[in-house]
């Protein structure tokens, strides 16, 4: 029996018991539609996901929970140019403090978590692309951005594999 078991095909066996998407969004190779950037800074894609790995107390061993990360990307150079980790979910305050990470230098940054190295990827981007969570649609992110001269760029609705860095 477990022989028999372990011979099935996983994609066949997630798409008849999730169906077709689940199985497509699991086992096809996504390709991005975005075109990438042509220098450094000049689109940067950001967006959530949920780690997948459950933190536990380092004394008790108790389950803390899933902790969410935050990352910003360079679409040219594929560099992580700003995170920002909580068990926060998602929301304007966790994209604030990752684009200020990618605004600013890592060095002190890298120091405060121990860490010896370089991360020389910080900066103005010219374009951030989204999607259209509520927190990228905010006035504070339209403000910050207008600011700084960020133009905005929006995927389009229900497309969650559209980016060129996050799918392909």
């Amino acid at each position: 029996m477990r022989r028999r078991i372990q011979q099935l095909d996983e994609e066949e066996t997630t798409r008849r018991r999730l169906g077709n998407k689940a199985a497509q969004d699991r086992y096809q190779l996504h390709k991005g539609e975005l075109p990438d950037g042509e220098y450094p800074l000049q689109l940067v894609e950001l967006d959530h996901t949920d780690v997948d790995i459950i933190l536990v107390d380092e004394i008790y061993r108790k389950p803390l929970g899933k902790p969410y990360l935050t990352m910003a990307i360079d679409t040219y150079s594929r560099m992580v140019v700003g995170i920002h980790l909580s068990y926060d979910p998602p929301g304007a305050i966790g994209t604030g403090l990752c684009i200020a990470h990618m605004l600013l230098p890592k060095e002190t940054w890298l120091a405060k978590v121990g860490v010896e190295g370089d991360w020389p990827c910080w900066g103005v981007p010219a374009v951030l692309h989204l999607d259209n969570a509520r927190e990228f649609r905010g006035n504070m992110m339209l403000r910050a951005c207008e600011k700084y001269n960020i133009r905005l760029e929006y995927r389009p609705v229900r497309t969650p594999h559209y980016g060129a860095t996050s799918s392909g």
